[in-house]
């Protein structure tokens, strides 16, 4: 009935206990493994953190009714999920409720980079609706978007918001015939910060780089949140906010 995943990419920072207490809902998904016998691109945590488990859950059909996402250190009430399943089934969405700094870390970055344009139309590419929906909560993205990629929502609705996260990379694979992210971010290191690491084998992560090193998972963060409300609000689903 639900099936939650723990994006783990250090340590299990004491979960042991919920863990073995929910073991039949949440299982950890750890990105720094590699596996060969599923369909994966979790040689790409580097640069799209969490979603590469999104990806890995998606493209192996691994079903359930609901399913859901956690961060390691923001771990959401199992019982309390539960509970509010059964007294409403027709809950779509169940948002973390936790917000990223987007108006003040991503949105700048994106404005400031050579894809700002590409994006916009990406969305209107895919319904001038989402367009809407990000005019309408761009001036207050903190209050409103979800962050962290934090949520539980039903199985469909979780494949339509890859099919939508995902299809905005392989845009940029289309659009810039190129899947070396390596070249793009030092590009964009140089572009934002006025930097030039000249190697195009590593990108040099540190303080200063550390938003444009994990760029495009910034952007896939804000794309998930931005997907949940416009489905909210185009398909008038029933969500409710859970904070712990």
């Amino acid at each position: 009935m639900l099936k939650a995943y723990i994006i783990e990419d250090y340590n299990k920072f004491q979960m042991d206990w919920y863990l073995s207490t929910y073991k039949n809902y949440v299982q950890v998904i750890d990105v720094t493994q590699r596996d060969n016998l599923f369909d994966n691109i979790f040689y790409l945590h580097p640069f799209l953190c969490e979603f590469v488990a999104m990806n890995y859950v998606w493209k192996n059909n691994i079903k359930s009714d609901y399913i859901g996402f956690f961060h390691y250190r923001r771990l959401l009430n199992i019982d309390n999920i539960l509970q509010n399943i059964k007294e409403n089934p027709n809950i779509t969405y169940i948002k973390g409720n936790i917000y990223s700094d987007f108006q003040h870390v991503i949105f700048p970055m994106l404005e400031d980079s050579s894809i700002y344009n590409d994006f916009k139309e990406y969305l209107i590419k895919y319904d001038p609706f989402m367009y809407e929906v990000y005019n309408e909560t761009y001036e207050n993205a903190n209050n409103i978007i979800n962050g962290r990629s934090i949520f539980i929502c039903k199985w469909d609705n979780f494949c339509n918001m890859c099919q939508f996260m995902f299809g905005f990379i392989q845009n940029f694979i289309s659009t810039y015939r190129t899947i070396d992210y390596i070249l793009f971010i030092n590009k964009e290191i140089g572009l934002q910060h006025g930097q030039s690491y000249g190697n195009d084998n590593y990108v040099s992560w540190n303080y200063t780089n550390k938003n444009v090193y994990r760029f495009f998972a910034y952007i896939l963060e804000y794309l998930c949140g931005l997907y949940i409300e416009y489905d909210i609000k185009k398909n008038n689903l029933i969500s409710i906010n859970h904070l712990s």
